[in-house]
């Protein structure tokens, strides 16, 4: 599965990449930037190496799952490697999970 990827969204100068569907489809919706969706944390700095390639010019950004109860936080870890190998951004939702359980979460609130 390696470097293998899909997208949502058109083309943008900032692009994103997140490891799940649902993830990517919550960030898409929220910002509208095009967002590359890698399926696993293993595979996010192939995508992200892919897409710097194909995009030199682009402002990426690794969408982190923070899974700070798993040991060594593997969505975080993969995210920040992924994100200094391309000279790229690191986003991490606040609690525990990935942005769509998030955004999950703030409609509960409301």
């Amino acid at each position: 599965m390696s470097g293998l990827f899909s997208w949502v969204g058109k083309q943008s100068e900032t692009v994103c990449i997140a490891e799940g569907v649902a993830t990517a489809f919550t960030i898409h919706e929220e910002t509208g930037f095009r967002v590359y969706i890698a399926f696993t944390a293993n595979n996010l700095l192939a995508v992200a190496q892919t897409i710097r390639k194909r995009l030199p010019e682009s402002r990426i950004v690794l969408i982190a799952d923070n899974d700070r109860k798993t040991k060594g936080n593997p969505g975080l870890t993969k995210a920040t490697e992924a994100a200094t190998v391309v000279d790229g951004l690191v986003a991490v939702p606040p609690i525990e999970g990935d942005f769509n359980d998030y955004a999950i979460f703030l409609q509960g609130a409301k």
